[in-house]
């Protein structure tokens, strides 16, 4: 019943995701694959760098997919951002700086 709502509030979530590491990080390549999920690539940082510090700052992200975990992932990897029913705006805004603050 929430469906349609809760659509137009990730889309807006992903969408200020997105918009805020693409004005601090020009570099970085943005894929807003669902509503609920961003893929970001920043050239020269490896993903799995990227996960770890993330992890380390308490932001959960992943590269590549589940199913190939036990592979290194290739440079060219994104590393992606899933936002669900629980994600809050504070969450999302977080995350964004995190990352933001790690690639400078």
């Amino acid at each position: 019943r929430d469906r349609e709502t809760e659509f137009k509030r990730l889309d807006a979530l992903s969408f200020k995701f997105a918009e805020m590491i693409k004005h601090a990080l020009p570099q970085a390549e943005i894929a807003r694959r669902s509503p609920n999920i961003v893929n970001v690539s920043v050239p020269s940082i490896l993903p799995e760098f990227l996960v770890l510090a993330l992890d380390r700052a308490g932001i959960m992200a992943s590269a590549g997919p589940a199913c190939e975990s036990n592979k290194p992932e290739p440079l060219d990897t994104p590393v992606r951002f899933s936002f669900g029913r629980s994600t809050t705006e504070k969450e999302v805004k977080l995350a964004a700086e995190t990352l933001i603050k790690i690639c400078r």
